[in-house]
């Protein structure tokens, strides 16, 4: 609803701001009433602004990975994440600023394969350097359920020449709930291009232990949120010694996120956990940066 005269004076003016106001509506729940509210219209400008600003940003190939390594119990690295950002007018954009909306609508599926293909060309240098660092990437249903991203990631792998398991995709468990088969087929056709496979963010979401045993997983990535507690709770500790051990049953290697402190890192150790990321180590890395870092 929007109200005559104190929201417009033309029909016109008083239907958009009725529009503004589903907003509202939608916010409350089934079978409500919506009224406008500035905020509200000030809220669907700024998102129509940064839709354009993203179009514009893909149209200007923006996008580019910086590089998260992590280590091995020796803090040695061994592998590196690829992480989306934005550069805006020569400024990195902090990801909580768009990635939500990037998400929403089919542009996450180009600025995706703006990554793909900049990561591939890292890979491409760092191997002809001899330094063969697997790096990954997270991809989001939309892209791993595209039409064409089969051949299309097949032509990419083809053009850069990448013939070793260097390049890591990383899912989180809620895409298996979308359709468990046609991912169960993916990785099968991917892992026959030599491509590894990481489940992110283990134990927050679907977590169905039935579906490790049925899918080829390289990696486990134990979610930061269990990281952060496991001086806090034996809870915690208690379910993450229950995930390195499952991983160790099912030959998956498991990486743990957000190891900040030295505490953290020699419990993790101690249950056996492979590999730890986090900014004990190293903090995401420009690209330039990064390949000098691995020489």
């Amino acid at each position: 609803m929007s109200f005559y005269t104190k929201d417009g004076l033309t029909c016109e003016q008083l239907i958009n701001k009725a529009q503004v106001a589903l907003i509202d509506a939608r916010q409350k729940g089934d079978n409500q009433i919506g009224f406008f509210r500035q905020d509200l219209e000030e809220e669907v400008f700024s998102s129509l602004k940064l839709r354009s600003d993203l179009e514009q940003a893909i149209s200007n190939k923006e996008f580019l990975p910086y590089f998260q390594p992590y280590v091995d119990s020796k803090a040695q690295i061994v592998g590196a994440e690829a992480l989306m950002r934005w550069q805006k007018n020569g400024i990195i954009v902090p990801p909580a600023q768009f990635i939500e909306q990037l998400e929403q609508s089919n542009l996450i599926i180009d600025a995706e394969n703006l990554m793909i293909e900049k990561v591939l060309s890292v890979i491409e240098k760092t191997s002809k350097n001899k330094k063969h660092i697997p790096i990954s990437i997270n991809l989001s249903s939309r892209s791993l359920f595209a039409r064409h991203f089969l051949q299309t990631l097949t032509s990419s792998l083809n053009y850069h020449n990448i013939k070793d398991a260097l390049l890591n995709i990383e899912i989180v468990e809620r895409i298996f709930m979308h359709d468990f088969l046609y991912i169960q087929n993916l990785i099968k056709q991917l892992k026959g291009q030599k491509i590894l496979f990481s489940v992110d963010d283990f134990g927050t979401g679907y977590s169905s232990l039935s579906y490790l045993s049925e899918l080829d997983i390289d990696y486990l990535k134990i979610d930061i949120s269990f990281v952060k507690r496991l001086g806090s709770s034996k809870k915690i500790q208690s379910t993450v010694k229950s995930i390195i051990f499952l991983a160790k049953e099912l030959g998956i290697k498991t990486i743990a996120e957000g190891v900040e402190t030295h505490a953290q890192f020699e419990s993790l150790k101690g249950m056996g956990c492979d590999y730890f990321q986090g900014f004990l180590f190293y903090r995401p890395l420009p690209c330039k940066d990064f390949i000098m870092l691995i020489g």
